[in-house]
């Protein structure tokens, strides 16, 4: 089972668990462009330092090529930057 931790304003973690019913080895549990879009704005709009975004961003990246193989780390690494 997948468990999320989830950061809380102050800072303590809260744990969400998968529903039960869900497999991430089942075609319909796969991610699509459209979450990966919606991952990365959330990345990209968060109140938080640089280098825990690059963090977060080297996390998720990780769990999407263990996912998808073809997934674009430099597509998504762009999508998550605020361009200064």
């Amino acid at each position: 089972m997948s468990v999320i931790v989830v950061l809380s304003k102050r800072g303590k973690g809260e744990e969400l668990q998968a529903p039960k019913n869900y497999n991430s080895q089942n075609p319909r549990n796969v991610m699509t462009k459209k979450d990966y879009e919606v991952i990365a704005s959330v990345i990209k709009v968060s109140k938080i330092s640089k280098q825990a975004k690059e963090i977060i961003e080297q996390n998720f990246c990780y769990e999407f090529l263990k996912q998808n193989p073809r997934f674009d780390i430099k597509k998504f690494l762009l999508a998550c930057r605020v361009m200064e």
